[in-house]
C-alpha cells in the first residue's frame, strides 16, 4: 500500500518530511525510515494511527530538547559587544596597566636615586674625614708670621685620592643607574611582552659618566695677605695657605718678667717691706735696696725659662689652629664641591630615567599597535564568524520550532481525532 495509506490524515507528510528539514538523531531518523517504509500494519488503521501518534510524540520530544539546546547555544555565542570585548578592549586594557606602571615605577625611582646619591655623600665625607686626620703641613718664616702649607707628598696624595674618589664615583655611578633601570623595568617588560604575545626588545642607552669636579687649591710656597686667598676672576684654582703670628723670645720672655714682677710686687709691698722694715729698722737704706733688688735675680732667670716655654707652647698651639684652619677650609671646599655634584647627579640620574622612558616606550608604543591591528583585523574575522554562527544558529531554531509547531499543532491534533472517531 503506498504511503501514507488511505485513513491517514494528510498531515502525516510533516512525519514523512521531518528528516529533510530537520537533523535527527540516528535512532529517530531510523525509527522514522521504518514506519514510512513498513506497511506491516498499514491496512490496520487504529494500529497505524496509533503507532503515528507515539512516534509523532517522540519527534515532538527530540524538537523540544533541540529547541533548548539551540537557545543555550545561541546565549552562549554571546554578542558582538562582548566578543569585541573580550578580543580587543579587556587585553588593551591590561597593556595600557602594564604601561602605566612601568611610569609609575620611574616615577618612584626618581625619589630613591636621591636617596642613594645622599648615601654616597655621605660615604666620600667620610673618607674626606680620614684623609682630613693625615694631613701633612709644612712651615716657612715670613717676618714675624710663619706661612703653613699642605706638604707637597700630602697634597699630591690627596689630589691623587680626590680624583680617583670622583672617577670611580663617577664611572659606578653611570653604570649603577643603568643596571638598577634595567633590573627595575625587566618585570614590566616581560609582563607586556606576555600580554602583546612577542618580545619586546628595549636597549637601554649607555650613559657617558659625569665629568670629576676640578680641584681648586694648589700649593704656594709665600702668599700674600690673608690666611686662605680666595679664588679670582681669571684663577683656576685657590692657593691653600694660612699664616699665624710667631711671638718673639724677648716678648715672650718680658710677658713672664712682667708678670713676676707684678707678684714681687704684691708681695713685697704686702709681706717683704714690712716684715724687712721692721727687722731691719735701723739697717741703711742701700742695704735694703740691696735685699729687695736681690729678689729680682731669681725672677729674671724663671722669666727667661717660662717665656721660651711659653713662645714654644703658643707657636705650637697656633700650628694646630692653622692646621685646623686648612682642614676647615679643604672640608668646607669638599662639600661645596658635593653639594654642586649632588645636583649634578641627581640631574644626570633624573636624565637617565626620562631616556630610559623614552626608550622604552619608543619600543613598546610600536609593537602594542602593530599587535593591535592585528588583532582588530582577526576579530573582524571573528564578529563576521560568530555573527554567521549565530544566524546559522537562529535560523535552525526557527525551523525547529516551525516542524514542532506543525507536529504539535496540527499532525498530532488530526491524528488524535481519527483515534477517537474510530
Amino acid at each position: 500500500m503506498p504511503f501514507p495509506p488511505p485513513h491517514a490524515p494528510p498531515s502525516i507528510a510533516l512525519l514523512r518530511d521531518l528528516s529533510l528539514k530537520v537533523q535527527l538523531d540516528s535512532a529517530l531518523e531510523d525509527a522514522l525510515v521504518a514506519f514510512v517504509a513498513d506497511e506491516s500494519d498499514a491496512a490496520d488503521a487504529k494500529a497505524y494511527l496509533a503507532r503515528a501518534l507515539a512516534l509523532t510524540e517522540r519527534c515532538a520530544a527530540f524538537l523540544d530538547a533541540e529547541t533548548s539546546r539551540l537557545t543555550q547555544a545561541r546565549f552562549a555565542g554571546g554578542d558582538a559587544n562582548a566578543l569585541k570585548q573580550r578580543l580587543l578592549l579587556d587585553p588593551r586594557k591590561q597593556v595600557d596597566a602594564a604601561v602605566m606602571q612601568l611610569k609609575q615605577r620611574l616615577a618612584g625611582e626618581r625619589a630613591e636615586w636621591s636617596r642613594r646619591v645622599a648615601k654616597q655623600l655621605l660615604d666620600v665625607q667620610a673618607a674626606h674625614e680620614d684623609q682630613l686626620a693625615s694631613l701633612e703641613v709644612t712651615e716657612s718664616p715670613d717676618g714675624s708670621e710663619m706661612i703653613v702649607t699642605p706638604s707637597a707628598a700630602w697634597l699630591a696624595r690627596y689630589m691623587t685620592w680626590y680624583a680617583e674618589t670622583f672617577r670611580r664615583w663617577t664611572a659606578h655611578l653611570a653604570e649603577l643607574v643603568r643596571a638598577k633601570t634595567t633590573q627595575l623595568l625587566q618585570p614590566d617588560l616581560d609582563l607586556i611582552t606576555s600580554l602583546l604575545g612577542g618580545r619586546v626588545e628595549v636597549v637601554f642607552p649607555m650613559q657617558d659618566a659625569l665629568p670629576v669636579p676640578p680641584v681648586r687649591f694648589e700649593v704656594e710656597g709665600r702668599a700674600p695677605t690673608g690666611r686662605i686667598t680666595r679664588r679670582s676672576e681669571s684663577a683656576a684654582t685657590e692657593k691653600l695657605v694660612d699664616r699665624f703670628e710667631v711671638p718673639s723670645t724677648a716678648a715672650a720672655t718680658f710677658e713672664s718678667f712682667k708678670g713676676g714682677l707684678n707678684t714681687v710686687a704684691m708681695l713685697a709691698g704686702m709681706v717683704v717691706i714690712p716684715v724687712v722694715g721692721t727687722l731691719m729698722n735701723a739697717a741703711p737704706t742701700a742695704m735694703k735696696a740691696a735685699i729687695m733688688g736681690g729678689m729680682i735675680a731669681p725672677i729674671v732667670g724663671f722669666a727667661v725659662w717660662a717665656g721660651r716655654r711659653s713662645r714654644t707652647r703658643l707657636v705650637a698651639v697656633n700650628r694646630d689652629k692653622a692646621r685646623d684652619r686648612l682642614r676647615k677650609a679643604l672640608a668646607g671646599e669638599l662639600k661645596s664641591t658635593l653639594d654642586r655634584f649632588k645636583m649634578e647627579a641627581e640631574r644626570f640620574c633624573q636624565s637617565y630615567l626620562q631616556s630610559a622612558q623614552q626608550v622604552a616606550l619608543a619600543a613598546i608604543e610600536p609593537a602594542v599597535q602593530r599587535e593591535f591591528e592585528k588583532r582588530d583585523q582577526a576579530a573582524v574575522q571573528e564578529l563576521a564568524k560568530s555573527q554567521l554562527a549565530s544566524d546559522k544558529i537562529a535560523e535552525q531554531l526557527m525551523a525547529v520550532k516551525q516542524v514542532k509547531t506543525g507536529l504539535t499543532g496540527q499532525l498530532i491534533v488530526d491524528l488524535k481525532r481519527k483515534l477517537a472517531l474510530g
